[in-house]
Parts: C-alpha cells; structure tokens; sequence
C-alpha cells in the first residue's frame, strides 16, 4: 500500500509511527516527520469526513492547524499521530478517523469529546480555494 491520500492508506502512517517507536525515537527527534504525517492524516479528513484546515492558536505540540469538521468540530489529526508515537498500538489512528466520520464508527453521530472539540475558528482554506 501506497500514501496516495486514501482512508486505507493510514495503516500505512500507523507503520511508519510504529517503526519510530520501536527504534527508541521522542515526539522531540520525530517532531517534523510525525507533524507532516499528522498534516497528511487531516488531509484525508479534508477529502473524506468533509473537513477544512483551520489556524488553532494554542492547539497541541505548538502547531496551530487543526481540521474543521461538520458541525464546528475541531479535530487535531497531528496529535493523534504524536499520542500514536508515545502510546504505540493502544492510539490507533484509524479508530480516531473512522469516529471523526459524520455517521461515525456505528452510523450514529460521533462523539465529539472523545477526538474532537465544538469550537469556532477562522478557517483559512478548503480544498484549493483560500478565504481571506
């Protein structure tokens, strides 16, 4: 399997994750990589569970992007992947995004305390078109 941007492919992120923390590495050493695939993680949010990337003053790890969900959930895709690296399996991010969808992991609505925040943020572009 490939990172060609698709839902399945976050096994593939969740590998890679994996391979850091069994060779000993810290959310410090890993911290451009493991935010480059939390920015690939949203990125899927934003093709598929009909997400925006937002500025977050004060999210998580200092990086101030989160995805905007449908009804002003916030998700923090990159956390996920740091928690992913600091927890190993017991974080799976695959869960994360299935109950991030809008039917969620059983149909019904997803739990937005468990992964996600109701909040109101400025977003700042969704896919392709920026909005001042």
């Amino acid at each position: 399997m490939s990172l060609d941007y698709s839902p399945a492919s976050i096994v593939v992120v969740e590998g890679i994750v994996d391979g850091f923390r069994t060779d000993g590495a810290t959310g410090v050493e890993m911290a451009e990589s493991l935010v480059a695939f939390g920015c690939y993680v949203g990125e899927i949010l934003t093709r598929y569970a009909g997400g925006a990337w937002q500025h977050t003053p004060g999210a998580a790890r200092g990086v101030p992007l989160t995805v905007r969900l449908p009804g002003a959930r916030e998700c923090d895709p990159i956390e996920w992947v740091f928690r992913r690296l600091e927890a190993g399996a017991a974080v799976s991010i695959r869960q994360l995004y299935t109950e991030a969808l809008p039917s969620g992991p059983s149909g019904g609505e997803a739990p937005p305390e468990k992964l996600c925040q109701n909040r109101q943020s400025v977003t700042l572009w969704s896919r392709g078109s920026r909005i001042a």
